[in-house]
């Protein structure tokens, strides 16, 4: 019985829009118990991404201070490098101040 009152009903809704002021109200009434159901997946969602963002900002922090410190490495031998190589001519300097 419920299933051919159903099956009329849709088909009534579907033929003269009769019942859109009703499944408005209905939603009305639903949605806040929709909201409810809602809330847990919203809420694993929101820790989910945190979570992740946090493991993303630590893998990127470490990268990011492994390239400092190998681009420090890089500027220490650059410097150590051209004092090495001024150290010659600055020896001949003084060589020649001296005379």
């Amino acid at each position: 019985m419920l299933t051919v009152l159903s099956i009329v009903l849709m088909v009534v809704d579907a033929r003269f829009d009769a019942l859109k002021p009703l499944r408005h109200q209905l939603g009305l009434l639903v949605a806040p118990l929709y909201s409810a159901a809602e809330m847990p997946v919203r809420v694993w969602e929101s820790v989910s991404e945190l979570t992740s963002s946090r493991a993303e900002l630590i893998a990127d922090n470490e990268r990011l201070r492994a390239e400092a410190l190998l681009t420090q490495r890089k500027l220490q031998k650059t410097r150590h490098s051209d004092r090495t190589e001024r150290a010659p001519a600055r020896a001949a300097q003084l060589l020649l101040v001296g005379r």
